[in-house]
């Protein structure tokens, strides 16, 4: 499997943990939107590409971002928690927090990717924190 369609499992209030193969190369738009009780994802090396409001909602309190993927979409990382989410924002949608959440994102990210231009979009969501 490398591919998760659109709404694949929006909505799945049984889901709590994945950990997706290895082969997963795209998560559709809305794919784990409002599975509210997911808090943990694993996210394979694999990965190039995540929808829009892919974990909208989903109560997700970390979540690696592979080096591979090119783009995150809006409202992708929208959750009702702190979220540390490590990665490169330089690939992310300027609206892959939405609006009104900042309170509850953090950025954790590798100092040695980070520029200003990735990073003025997201002022009000960063808090950096270095990674060693």
């Amino acid at each position: 499997v490398d591919t998760l369609l659109e709404n694949t499992f929006s909505g799945c209030k049984e889901l709590v943990a994945i950990k997706l193969p290895k082969t997963m190369r795209y998560i559709g738009d809305g794919c784990f939107q409002k599975c509210e009780n997911l808090s943990h994802i694993e996210l394979p090396e694999s990965l190039a590409y995540i929808g829009d409001y892919a974990f909208l909602f989903c109560k997700i309190t970390e979540l690696i971002i592979p080096k591979n993927v090119k783009y995150v979409g809006s409202y992708a990382l929208v959750t009702p928690k702190k979220t540390y989410i490590w990665g490169d924002p330089s690939k992310w949608s300027t609206e892959v927090f939405g609006t009104g959440f900042s309170e509850f994102t953090v950025f954790v990210v590798d100092k040695k990717s980070l520029n200003c231009e990735s990073l003025a979009k997201y002022k009000t969501h960063l808090t950096l924190i270095n990674k060693k």
